[in-house]
């Protein structure tokens, strides 16, 4: 069976026993999950490799290198899918660590280290099975639900037989000094390779941080539409629009100044009360500020509040913030980013260096101070949407290269 045949074969296989109403659903730590689990771990079997699971349930497949005693090495990605979303989003990355163990094997090739093929559970909700095994899950996570009608997490990991209390004491149980290297594969959740007229593969610079607020005040004074003159309001409406209209000024100019940078207001509101003809007294809002360096995160965070400042002034209105939230960016290792390039010049692959926006396992990992890479693949149709698709010779030329990599790590 070719490197082909045999994704095309997983990828099938996955989809149907997956399938849902529009597109596939295999929920962290759901009997559909595991379900997939254990047919990887089949498929690996089959390849000749020792498979285990670990303390979070995660799957490790093992293709055994000359010296097990060397830090392995590991390509990694999850094995969940949101309901009714795309079956490419984490399981590429999987079925790309078993082809390439699959050609490393057939060309009687042995690495000097370990190659370990892990699938994580549970990435979709919150990192879980990547967090859990690094130490970094916590106790409040065990009580929250991926949807209302969706068990507590921690029922759902007793349901598959896990401790999940042995999961938060801070315990690591996957150490830096253990990995030689981590790659994850992933489709693009953007549509820069799909737009690109240069390669359809990508080197991911680093996994971008962010900080965020889930719900922004700004309280002005509700009132008749029609009674109150331009002098006399203090409408929140308006003064959010102007704030909005600001930021993105602002967002622009560091943008051409070659920063990296995206900026997002997603929820906007009103009360439930609001009508055509009341001015509004107040607006929620959220706030996510994205950026791969922490000072161009500081700064722009500082600009976003002076410019509250001024539109409070201007407006007549108060902005208050509920807690501030961040997440530190995490860079790839440069010495793997060059190992991948080099093997995209072997195998005559182009490729394009990118940012992820997306979180991903290997954010929290590199967090933990292991060597991190990841190659993007171009998908259509966007990303945690049923329409999502990944074309064949796309795959397979981002698993040469990682394959390549691979062959000429040591």
């Amino acid at each position: 069976m070719t490197v082909q045949e045999f994704a095309q074969k997983i990828f099938s296989d996955v989809r149907e026993m997956s399938k849902s109403a529009l597109g596939v659903t295999r929920l962290g730590y759901t009997e559909k999950e595991t379900e997939v689990l254990r047919y990887l771990e089949s498929t690996a079997r089959n390849l000749g490799l020792a498979c285990r699971y670990d303390v979070a349930g995660n799957l490790w497949m093992t293709l055994r290198g000359k010296n097990p005693n060397l830090p392995g090495i590991m390509v990694a990605s999850h094995a969940d899918s949101v309901p009714e979303g795309g079956n490419f989003d984490g399981l590429a990355g999987i079925v790309a660590g078993l082809c390439a163990a699959k050609d490393i094997q057939e060309s009687q090739r042995q690495l000097q280290q370990d190659l370990n093929v892990v699938a994580f559970r549970c990435e979709e909700q919150g990192l879980i099975g990547s967090r859990a095994i690094l130490g970094t899950l916590k106790a409040e996570d065990l009580q929250r639900r991926y949807r209302p009608e969706c068990k507590l997490l921690g029922e759902s990991m007793q349901d598959c037989g896990i401790d999940p209390q042995a999961l938060v004491q801070g315990k690591a149980y996957l150490y830096a000094k253990d990995v030689a290297a981590y790659f994850e594969l992933h489709i693009e959740q953007g549509p820069k390779l799909e737009l690109s007229d240069q390669a359809k593969v990508g080197l991911v610079t680093g996994i971008r941080g962010n900080v965020f607020h889930r719900s922004i005040r700004c309280v002005g004074e509700t009132a008749h539409s029609g009674a109150i003159d331009f002098e006399f309001r203090h409408d929140a409406v308006a003064a959010v629009a102007e704030l909005f209209s600001a930021m993105r000024s602002h967002w622009i100019e560091r943008l051409k100044a070659g920063e990296d940078l995206v900026y997002t207001n997603g929820v906007v509101n009103t009360p439930a009360s609001q009508s055509f003809n009341i001015i509004a007294g107040e607006v929620t809002f959220s706030l996510d500020i994205r950026t791969l360096s922490v000072e161009t995160r500081q700064a722009f965070y500082r600009c976003f509040k002076e410019e509250a400042a001024k539109v409070a002034k201007t407006f007549g209105v108060k902005f208050e913030f509920d807690e501030a939230f961040y997440i530190e960016p995490s860079l790839s290792n440069p010495s793997l980013v060059e190992k991948l390039e080099q093997a995209a010049a072997q195998e005559a692959v182009p490729v394009i260096h990118m940012a992820s926006g997306a979180g991903h396992d290997a954010g929290d990992v590199a967090q933990q101070g292991i060597p991190m890479a990841m190659i993007f693949v171009a998908n259509q149709n966007g990303s945690h949407n049923w329409r999502e698709a990944m074309r064949m010779e796309d795959f397979l030329a981002a698993v040469r290269v990682l394959t390549r990599a691979l062959k000429n790590f040591n």
